[in-house]
């Protein structure tokens, strides 16, 4: 059941997700898989809803905010940079890659929020991975700021924003985060629209 809800929730599906979740949690009689659908179904209530707003300097020093990011889809990406983010971060790469050969690099921008303590992380981090999108250091795990305002309770996390600023996706990894992204640089490039 849970896998179905993840094939409505790509799909876009949502309230098929919905009730699918909800069926998981009134009918299952193993706790862990109702508390991963409530986890879940809460974040169904925050898809189409303006994503949280931020500003703040990257670890760079360059002043970015959301808003700036209007009109463009945005990934904000939550990892700790001494566990296993390399490879969780290799995705991102391959989204950004594929974004560029469609020529659409310039309309997907990556926001990569470390939650490990040790600020240095992120520089080997960086370069491990090969990271060339923003990154920010929030260091007080699930409760620091960014973690907070995107409401983070576990690692890796993740939101997709559309060009309007709406949370369209969230959690959504390998091929379906590929689609997904695919799908949302083809929409209408006017965020008033």
């Amino acid at each position: 059941m849970m896998q179905l809800a993840v094939v409505y929730h790509v799909q876009e599906k949502n309230a098929d997700a919905k009730r699918t979740l909800e069926e998981i949690i009134r009918d299952c009689p193993d706790k862990e898989p109702v508390e991963i659908a409530r986890r879940h179904l809460g974040e169904y209530l925050k898809l189409g809803q303006d994503a949280p707003g931020f500003a703040e300097k990257d670890i760079d020093g360059r002043d970015t905010s959301l808003e700036k990011m209007r009109g463009k889809v945005v990934v904000v990406y939550f990892f700790d940079p001494g566990a296993s983010a390399i490879s969780e971060g290799q995705f991102l790469k391959r989204a950004r890659e594929e974004a560029v050969k469609a020529g659409r690099g310039d309309d997907l921008q990556i926001v990569g929020v470390s939650i490990g303590t040790d600020r240095k992380e992120i520089a080997i981090y960086r370069a491990q991975a090969r990271a060339d999108w923003m990154l920010f250091h929030d260091g007080r795990g699930i409760d620091g700021k960014f973690a907070r305002l995107y409401d983070v309770r576990g690692l890796p996390s993740l939101t997709v924003i559309d060009r309007k600023g709406k949370i369209r996706f969230y959690n959504i990894s390998g091929r379906d985060f590929r689609n997904c992204i695919a799908k949302l640089l083809e929409e209408n490039r006017d965020p008033r629209r």
